[in-house]
């Protein structure tokens, strides 16, 4: 199988490593800085152990007229816009696109350039972070859900063998019986850590040790529930239970868009709290905890 993995961060190059060691035909597309540093020296894994996994890599400009079996994205999601284009020209005829970002609202914007049965949606929950130069820190391999987001009467076969890939490289992989939950469920948990960790400046399990932080925290995910209730997608009554559990689980983690924060970077804030706050107006539903939030963020962007 032909694989193509577009964004080398974390997650992308994980991935990479991992299917490139499994001896799949992988090919990492990455910006010209990233793409040079892992040319020269492969992606070095760093968790119990260390080790350096060699991986074909390109940037988008040299992507040329090879065509993959599997496109997985991996970028940021405010990227995924202009990833779709090179989606399109990598996936081949039979192929499939698999997003396996954070935030809402990714697969849709595939649909707009690409067939919609190619599409398939993901959730991992794999926790990795970049060192720098082509070093990536492995915090703990965890499961990768996937499902065809538009239509659950696919070809069955295909989904399954992308599952099997997945698992028989290291990376334990089930199909969903529906992936829109499984992505909505996830993305209430990341509105309600992500963007009130950067604000608070703290790491994961101080969201629920201090009680101020963690009120806050359930108002922002009941608001957020609200609004999947709306959207018609059946979230379970016990997500503020399993944010928790997540915090105290990932309680030493600094979470990905505090991350962003404190680099100075660009932060998927549009596609996590923001996205709440203009799904709640087509619903006219009022969130006054994600707006809030969604305002703090962006005006720590305007002053980097």
């Amino acid at each position: 199988m032909k694989i193509s993995i577009i964004g080398a961060g974390a997650i992308g190059g994980l991935l990479g490593a991992k299917l490139q060691k499994a001896n799949y035909e992988v090919t990492l597309i990455a910006k010209e800085d990233q793409a040079r540093v892992i040319s020269n020296q492969g992606i070095i894994l760093e968790g119990e152990g260390k080790e350096t996994i060699k991986v074909k890599v390109r940037t988008e400009e040299e992507t040329g007229d090879e065509r993959a079996d599997l496109v997985i994205l991996a970028t940021k999601a405010y990227d995924t816009q202009k990833a779709a284009s090179l989606c399109r020209e990598l996936v081949s005829n039979n192929g499939l696109v698999l997003s396996i970002q954070n935030g809402l609202g990714n697969e849709e914007i595939l649909a707009e350039s690409i067939d919609k049965e190619k599409i398939i949606g993901a959730v991992t929950h794999c926790g990795a972070s970049t060192l720098g130069g082509g070093k990536i820190k492995v915090n703990g391999i965890g499961e990768t859900i996937i499902g065809y987001y538009y239509d659950e009467n696919q070809d069955s076969s295909k989904i399954k063998k992308i599952q099997q890939v997945l698992s028989g490289s290291g990376l334990p992989c089930r199909v969903s019986e529906d992936i829109k939950q499984d992505i909505y469920e996830k993305f209430i948990i990341n509105t309600g850590i992500n963007a009130l960790g950067a604000i608070a400046q703290v790491k994961n399990g101080m969201l629920i040790s201090n009680t101020y932080l963690q009120s806050t925290m359930e108002n922002i995910i009941k608001e957020a529930r609200e609004v999947a209730k709306a959207e018609n997608i059946p979230i379970p009554e016990n997500i503020i239970h399993k944010t928790r559990e997540i915090c105290d689980k990932t309680k030493n983690n600094t979470n990905s868009l505090y991350q962003d924060v404190l680099k100075k970077k660009k932060t998927e804030i549009d596609f996590f709290n923001g996205m709440v706050v203009k799904k709640a107006k087509d619903h006219h539903i009022s969130v006054p905890y994600n707006q809030i939030m969604t305002n703090l963020i962006k005006a720590k962007e305007d002053r980097y």
